[in-house]
């Protein structure tokens, strides 16, 4: 009445397989969203590249078979591996979605203007409407987390924020100079 013949069961009289290894790895921005493999070192002095799977979040854990302690038996443990997703400085990750800022100037922002736009692939030229303010979000349709199984790509959202070039621009100082003093006769016109 022991376990299956070659199950593993402790009651069968064979050792239970050693615990899992809990290792921790961090794993840059990129690697994470787009796959790739990172070198792990392993407590037994190996190192071995591990693969990172696309799309891999903060937090996941990742199995390695066999990689693990020895038991008394001679069979070996798992490793498992719990991942740690680096910050990165331009990009966010929010679900599948990716956010970035983009630092645009008064012009670009009044007249509109054709940018480039830094995204885990690499730059695209995006169009910034006439008349956006900081905080307006534009949107690049699958530049996001890339797709993997029965999930569809994120999307990347684009948040501008508007900086002034050279804040003492003289022509700049003029034109809201003589702006802000016809808002002035203009208000004075309207209260007589």
């Amino acid at each position: 009445p022991g376990g299956r013949p070659g199950g593993g069961s402790a009651a069968g009289g064979e050792a239970p397989r050693p615990e899992p290894l809990q290792l921790q790895m961090q794993v840059p921005f990129l690697v994470a969203l787009k796959g790739g493999t990172q070198r792990l070192h392993l407590p037994s002095g190996r190192d071995i590249d591990m693969r990172i799977p696309v799309g891999t979040e903060n937090g996941a854990q990742l199995r390695l078979p066999n990689q693990g302690r020895v038991g008394s038996d001679g069979r070996v443990g798992d490793v498992i591996v719990t991942v740690g997703v680096e910050s990165h400085p331009v990009f966010r990750r929010d679900g599948n979605n990716i956010l970035t800022e983009l630092p645009i100037d008064l012009d670009q922002a009044v007249l509109g203007d054709r940018v480039t736009v830094p995204t885990i692939d690499g730059p695209v030229t995006m169009r910034v409407p006439a008349g956006s303010n900081t905080g307006t979000k534009l949107r690049l349709r699958g530049k996001g987390v890339p797709a993997r199984r029965s999930i569809e790509a994120g999307d990347q959202f684009v948040s501008l924020r508007i900086v002034l070039a050279n804040p003492k621009d003289p022509s700049l100082t003029e034109f809201l100079r003589a702006r802000n003093e016809q808002k002035t006769k203009d208000q004075k016109a309207d209260a007589d």
